[in-house]
């Protein structure tokens, strides 16, 4: 279950946050011709589900209990 659900998340971010064969100049000033905009595919109900449902089953498999972190840069 948890390998479709996988193949589905993967499916969404080449849909939606994926970008390649463009030149773009990237952050740190160096430049690529593929990156990733995950914002579309954390702002699509399906694919938000499904981050959230498989980060938590990573955490919980190594015994974590609580995350946090700053709320800023991180929220679309």
């Amino acid at each position: 279950m948890a390998q479709e659900r996988a193949e589905r998340l993967k499916e969404i971010i080449r849909e939606k946050s994926f970008g390649e064969g463009v030149q773009i100049t990237l952050a740190s000033g160096r430049s690529s011709d593929f990156y990733f905009n995950m914002k579309p595919t954390m702002m699509d109900p399906e694919g938000a589900a499904l981050l959230a449902e498989l980060i938590c089953e990573v955490l919980e498999d190594k015994g974590v209990e609580m995350i946090g972190g700053l709320e800023m840069g991180a929220v679309p």
